[in-house]
């Protein structure tokens, strides 16, 4: 009944042909846009023209409401529109598109967002003229009747024929058919340009509050995506005026226990450039993060978006897994698997860069074909078109005191980072990590220069100084765990991470325990001042095969305990010698008593 009524409004309004064909083609790209949060700019910039523009704004929102449910019926069909206009012919322009200033906000790194608009015109026009061409004739039926067909008038004014116009198309007024036929509708409605301006004034002296909002939800997507689980977001404001992004409370909720933050500050604070967000780009400078704490309880559970999966260990002859050594192995697994989302998140652009241009591996179809069915159509973006600079970037980013819970009691952690962003490989400067604690209990460094435009290797060292022995065995499989007691145990490692069908690891670890004492059966207790070997870590980083150097120990532990067993030794053969020369002096004895009684 309301969809009749609307065609009632439509076939006896006076719109023109072109209100109509306005209309139809604006409800339609409206319609079949994935949303504002995919192609913001397009979405406004539509809308606008409809309130500028002299559009039937009744027929517009008819022809979005059928062309939504169209768009979610031929949503593939739209997404291979995209894939086959943005990977070729049109690549370059879409190249520019997506990466110029003001065009970037329309969204056109989605694939879908390009095909919709396409598919949107298309059906809008032919949509269109359908309706010019009904609307035109009925109009002059009209007339034609008025002029020559009395019954059919006569009947539309008996109260039979008005109720049940009245029943399908709704109240109308009467209009003089011939006069719509000859009208010439003025292209801009007046009404809706002061309506735009307002618009306009109003998003000029909020913008830092709407500006923050549209920021705000973009990191929370971001993150979460990145972390597996809730990330917790207060406010984020803009003031563009001063150039400065303002994040107040910041919770990283920790996939492994949800009841956890991974990461939380009270305050963050950078340097922002407007030129940069009119690009679609977020670059961040002079990032200060204020009350930072890593492993503080959350208020309220977290949720597990992405469950971590641990890899069982495989072992031969030469090499052993983290199960095999660690009794906290799944643990450590599943703190590496962090470590290596978040690693492939960063290197995921630069790998796709390689994928499209013709390297062996995955193929752009079946890639996308991955990607639409773990994300959905929607959500698949030609990340490979995406040039010149990152998306998401910031230049350098200090935090110093950060509280730990249960990981360095009694210290804090100072952190460097530099050139870190979404696309790393469209930057010339490598990124960087530096941690440290203040007690220099815990020191890491990492240049990760294999991500970045200039190449080479992803390297890193790190350090554990002077670590309590008993604790560090705590987590060690031990036949005999009174074998070593006390002293320290410091740590050293440094190797490098690079992708070959997975994220790899190659590293080399010195381990150096110092001032223990060493428990071995029949031999006692010995001092050990210095005991040093290497621990090889080989093969993929969340599930690494693992390589002790038995030699190094068993050769120190045998100068160790060389003297003592040569004292051991000696002391048994004075007592064994002793032992049997008294019963040979006794059998002596013996022999000489007998001959004299003979």
């Amino acid at each position: 009944m309301i969809f009749t009524r609307k065609i009632g409004k439509i076939l006896r309004g006076n719109a023109t042909p072109f209100q109509i064909m306005l209309a139809c083609i604006l409800g339609s790209v409206l319609g079949f846009l994935p949303g504002f949060s995919r192609a913001p700019g397009l979405t406004v910039f539509a809308l606008f023209l409809l309130i500028i523009l002299n559009a039937n704004l009744g027929l517009a929102l008819t022809t979005f409401a059928l062309t939504k449910i169209l768009s979610y019926l031929i949503t593939p069909i739209t997404f291979k529109i995209g894939v086959s206009l943005m990977n070729g012919f049109a690549k370059k322009l879409f190249v520019y598109l997506i990466n110029a200033p003001v065009f970037a906000l329309c969204g056109f790194e989605y694939y879908l967002t390009t095909g919709a608009l396409i598919l949107g015109i298309l059906v809008g026009i032919l949509w269109g003229i359908f309706v010019v061409y009904t609307v035109q004739k009925f109009r002059r039926s009209m007339v034609s009747a008025r002029e020559k067909d009395s019954k059919i008038m006569s009947f539309t004014q008996t109260k039979f024929g008005k109720t049940l116009i009245f029943i399908l198309f709704g109240k109308g007024k009467k209009e003089d058919y011939k006069k719509i036929l000859q009208k010439k509708a003025f292209p801009l409605r007046i009404s809706g340009i002061v309506f735009v301006v307002i618009v306009f004034a109003i998003l000029f002296f909020t913008q830092q509050f709407l500006a923050g909002s549209f920021i705000k939800k973009y990191m929370k997507m971001g993150l979460e995506q990145a972390n597996g689980a809730t990330v917790d977001i207060g406010k984020a404001y803009i003031d563009l005026s001063e150039g400065k992004f303002i994040v107040k409370h910041i919770a990283i909720c920790d996939p492994e226990h949800l009841d956890k933050n991974l990461f939380e500050a009270k305050e963050i604070t950078a340097d922002i450039s407007s030129k940069n967000l009119l690009a679609k780009r977020l670059r961040l400078d002079n990032v200060k993060i204020v009350g930072a704490e890593i492993g503080s309880p959350r208020k309220k559970k977290g949720k597990l978006l992405k469950p971590l999966k641990v890899e069982e260990g495989k072992e031969n002859a030469n090499y052993k897994s983290l199960d095999y050594y660690l009794s906290n192995a799944k643990e450590i697994k599943r703190k590496l698997k962090k470590v290596k989302r978040w690693y492939k998140k960063l290197s995921e652009s630069a790998e796709m860069v390689k994928k499209y241009t013709g390297t062996e591996g995955e193929t752009l179809e079946k890639r996308l074909k991955r990607e639409a069915e773990a994300l959905g159509y929607q959500n698949v973006i030609a990340k490979h078109l995406i040039r010149k600079s990152p998306t998401f970037a910031f230049t350098k980013l200090t935090a110093d005191n950060i509280k730990t819970y249960n990981i360095l009691k009694g210290e804090t952690l100072k952190l460097f980072m530099k050139e870190i962003s979404t696309n790393p490989n469209l930057s010339p400067v490598a990124p960087e990590i530096h941690i440290v604690s203040s007690k220099k209990t815990f020191d890491f460094n990492g240049v990760f220069a294999g991500l970045s435009a200039k190449k080479g290797e992803n390297r890193f060292d790190f350090s554990l100084n002077n670590l309590n022995t008993d604790k560090v065995l705590e987590s060690i499989k031990l036949k005999n765990r009174n074998t070593l007691k006390g002293g320290t145990t410091t740590i050293k490692g440094k190797g490098k991470i690079f992708e070959k069908n997975d994220v790899m690891i190659d590293a080399k670890l010195e381990v150096n325990i110092e001032n223990s004492t060493m428990k071995i059966p029949k031999l006692g207790e010995e001092k050990v001042e210095k005991l040093v070997f290497p621990i090889y870590l080989t093969g993929k980083l969340d599930n690494p095969k693992v390589k002790v150097d038995t030699k190094a120990i068993y050769s120190q532990l045998k100068n160790v305990w060389k003297d003592k067993a040569k004292e051991k030794l000696n002391k048994k053969k004075k007592k064994l010698e002793k032992k049997y020369k008294n019963k040979l002096k006794e059998k002596i004895k013996k022999k000489g008593i007998l001959k004299n009684l003979f």
